[in-house]
């Protein structure tokens, strides 16, 4: 079962972290998360537990305007790219 997120940025962040935590350590993921205001159940969740998520493709992160538009309205107003 496939659950979809409804805060991508923090879903990405998320992401993020647990790349962290592969290439450095757990420690390093915790302060990481920390400094990026995902809230310390979700990180002590997810950095305490295995990855239940497919294979992450790391090379292929979104760009930086994607995660804003999937965002929708919170990042104010609308942004046009081309």
């Amino acid at each position: 079962m496939v659950q979809e997120r409804k805060n991508r940025l923090m879903a990405y962040r998320v992401e993020k972290g647990l790349l962290v935590q592969k290439l450095v350590s757990t420690r390093a993921a915790a302060a990481y998360l920390s400094n990026y205001g995902v809230p310390m159940h979700v990180s002590m969740r997810v950095l305490s537990t295995t990855n239940k998520r497919a294979e992450a493709t790391y090379n292929e992160e979104p760009l930086w305007f994607e995660i804003v538009l999937a965002a929708g309205p919170t990042y104010g107003a609308k942004m046009e790219f081309f």
